[in-house]
């Protein structure tokens, strides 16, 4: 009998395991946003923490208390759970503060959950909080501890939240001069910010469709603009794996405006990060990259045939007909293309048309980067190997458009010694002593003195003329000053 029972027990146990595991798959793979779990009971928060918690996604049960703990059972129930529950969600509150931008009223569960084992988790709170939380909350609190941090908070909040969340001032970003190929790149880090931030917070609200993923494309363009390639083509990857990946989203991928716009800005991003990271093997990445990361979007025949010029532009032992003839197959891969009509770039007599060549390079730098400064690359190749001669007026050009590449994304791949020594000779005097400062500050701020100069001079760099300066010290924060073919 007493064995009998025991089955009896345990078969009810089980089959209430089975119907938990059912729920729990159910709650990991539901489509449903986060913020829009309600949670009422004790228990039904104990039900997400196994199903979300301990399977990777502690973020999606941290939204989902955030807004719910408006309900004091659900604040005495946090309070009672483990410490590392607790601290996480903690953590996890400032950056979602600072891009969720939540009504003062939905935090005043902080009051209720500070105690002195998690004040060491407020200081980076309540550096998140605006001026109008940090009055509500000081107004409903009595704690001392508390309400000196909030103090202390409200004298430097900002009236929102803007760009505070990026640590950044808005009128001193936009009062420095910082040129790039697309204009003033503060300018376009601010837009860039800007956008970026809209889209977090539509992904925060598990907002999705057409209009959200054009708006996380012109984010894209405008962190590329900003000279973040590295950062742009991450932002792509994570939209796209985002969107492929759920079933409800993929028709998104589908749509014919949206695959267009995507390609475009991809055919934009990837061939220039595969130039900067990989030459001279720039080609193979770059289809690998297609292959691997974006197998529903073929690489672009022109762009894989500029970077295959300019891995051969980088190599030993080319010929000048075979740099001609990989130039020759480039121009009608970009025709093909439909990229408008260009003139032919080599005339009768099968010289390079410095003019035809300069008119495609204006045409292209903008949209498609990389090919234009492939065949500023492939014009003082010929020079070097004594297949153009170059004059004075094309030498400044060229020498002004390695110099604009350059202040966009401070690689030594856009301008460096051997491209100097080239043209220095042939350039006017001012240009001369630009060039010869620009590169002289190139080679003294390596990595030894770079670190020096930031940690005992760090003045330096704000200092209205050090212009140079600002644009190497951005180059090493973004891993590609001092990449050099």
């Amino acid at each position: 009998m007493i064995f009998n029972s025991g089955l009896a027990v345990d078969a009810g146990l089980f089959d209430i395991w089975q119907q938990e595991l059912a729920e729990r798959h159910q709650i990991r793979y539901s489509e449903l946003n986060p913020a829009d779990m309600v949670i009422n009971q004790p228990e039904e928060a104990e039900l997400l923490v196994r199903a979300w918690f301990y399977n990777g996604r502690s973020r999606d049960l941290y939204i989902a208390l955030f807004h719910n703990l408006h309900k004091m059972a659900i604040i005495k129930w946090l309070v009672q759970s483990p410490a590392a529950m607790i601290q996480g969600f903690l953590q996890f509150l400032p950056g979602y503060i600072l891009i969720y931008r939540p009504r003062p009223v939905q935090l005043q569960f902080l009051i209720h959950l500070y105690s002195d084992d998690l004040a060491a988790y407020y200081p980076a709170i309540a550096k998140s909080l605006d001026k109008e939380s940090c009055k509500y909350l000081l107004s409903r609190s009595a704690n001392a501890s508390l309400r000196r941090l909030l103090k202390t908070a409200l004298q430097t909040a900002g009236p929102e939240h803007g760009l505070a969340c990026f640590g950044l001032d808005p009128k001193r970003l936009s009062a420095q001069d910082f040129a790039g190929l697309y204009g003033k790149k503060n300018q376009n880090l601010l837009k860039a910010l800007d956008s970026v931030a809209d889209c977090v917070r539509y992904r925060l609200k598990h907002v999705y469709g057409i209009g959200p993923f054009m708006n996380n494309l012109a984010a894209v363009e405008a962190v590329f603009a900003s000279g973040l390639v590295i950062d742009s083509l991450a932002i792509l990857l994570d939209l796209y794996e985002d969107y492929a990946e759920k079933p409800n989203l993929a028709g998104v991928l589908e749509d014919e405006q949206a695959a267009r716009r995507f390609a475009r800005v991809l055919r934009k991003v990837a061939p220039v990060y595969a130039m900067l990271e990989h030459a001279p093997a720039a080609a193979a990445a770059y289809r690998a990259l297609h292959e691997r990361y974006f197998p529903g979007i073929p690489p672009s025949a022109s762009a894989y045939a500029s970077l295959e010029l300019m891995d051969q532009l980088l190599s030993t032992n080319q010929s000048v007909a075979a740099v001609k003839a990989a130039v020759k197959l480039w121009h009608r891969q970009i025709l093909l293309e439909g990229y408008g009509e260009h003139e032919p770039l080599f005339n009768h007599s099968d010289h390079l048309d410095m003019l035809a060549l300069k008119t495609l390079v204006n045409d292209l730098r903008l949209s498609q980067p990389q090919e234009a400064f492939t065949l500023i690359l492939a014009a003082l190749w010929l020079d070097q190997h004594h297949a153009l001669g170059l004059d004075s007026a094309n030498a400044l050009w060229i020498f002004t458009q390695c110099r604009d590449f350059w202040c966009w994304v401070p690689s030594q791949v856009f301008f460096n010694a051997q491209i100097w020594s080239q043209l220095r000779t042939m350039l006017p005097e001012e240009s001369r002593q630009e060039g010869d400062r620009l590169l002289t500050r190139i080679q003294e701020m390596q990595d030894d003195v770079l670190q020096s100069d930031l940690k005992q001079r760090p003045d330096l760099f704000k200092q209205p003329q050090r212009i140079i300066e600002r644009h190497i010290l951005a180059g090493a924060f973004l891993g590609v000053f001092g990449n050099e073919c």
